[in-house]
């Protein structure tokens, strides 16, 4: 079974009715976590198999963790942000199970991080000693959802708005609840403790959109991380093999 993991809020309502149009028709099932929702919107009926749920508390983005799955399930989590194309789902289903045998995570939006930057500018050279001691973020290198990226890269994060995997890989509620704001980091710290690795897949350029809210956790939150949240990425971040190499898969 395709299943969509979904968690959003009141100021994107506007959103939502579009969205539902688009991942429906895409999947077997859509969990929908309405955070600060008084009612149900009556137009979600017309869906069949968008099953919504306001939550006692507000889960903010971990909300897409909070539905469970069957371990043989697909679990696709999705972001009321992004604009999926009509072959999302059916095409990363597919890339995703030629991965084959073992525990993997695919998706869009991968990152993956280092000791020192891939080039050397006198800014960043200014930012090599509080890296080295721990003071400040690793560096980070994305391949971002909406570039070109010619081949499939093994990397340390996935954007949890382009994610694909497993039931039985699928983190407890539990184990989110306390990444508010920082979801793709704790998801990925879940990953490297599993022994699950993660695929960045290869697209063409603006497969994947966007809407452009006025606030959003990037610009309100991840710019700047929070201590405690740079040592969670220094905690296993940093050790991981093969990050950024070409990753090859048969048929893709």
């Amino acid at each position: 079974m395709l299943i969509a993991n979904l968690a959003t809020y009141p100021p994107r309502a506007g959103r939502l009715e579009q969205m539902m149009s688009i991942i429906a028709p895409g999947v077997d099932r859509v969990n929908l976590v309405l955070n600060e929702y008084e009612e149900i919107p009556a137009h979600l009926a017309k869906h069949k198999n968008v099953f919504a749920v306001i939550p006692e508390e507000d889960t903010k983005d971990t909300g897409k963790f909070l539905p469970k799955a069957d371990k043989n399930d697909l679990v696709f989590l999705v972001d009321d942000d992004l604009i999926y194309p009509a072959d999302y789902f059916y095409r990363s289903a597919e890339i995703y199970e030629a991965l084959g045998q073992g525990k993997w995570v695919g998706g869009y939006h991968g990152t993956f991080y280092s000791r020192f930057p891939k080039k050397l500018t006198p800014r960043k050279l200014l930012q090599v000693l509080p890296v080295s001691l721990g003071k400040a973020e690793p560096f980070k290198n994305t391949y971002h959802y909406s570039k070109k990226l010619a081949q499939h890269r093994r990397v340390a994060q996935i954007g949890t708005g382009t994610a694909v995997l497993r039931g039985n890989l699928m983190p407890p509620f539990d184990y989110m609840r306390s990444s508010q704001k920082f979801v793709d980091i704790r998801f990925g710290r879940w990953c490297a403790e599993q022994g699950i690795k993660m695929v960045c897949f290869a697209r063409e350029k603006d497969w994947i959109g966007k809407i452009a809210f006025p606030v959003t956790i990037r610009n309100s939150f991840t710019r700047h991380l929070p201590q405690e949240v740079v040592a969670e990425i220094r905690s296993y971040a940093l050790e991981l093999p093969d990050m950024g190499k070409a990753h090859r898969i048969e048929a893709y």
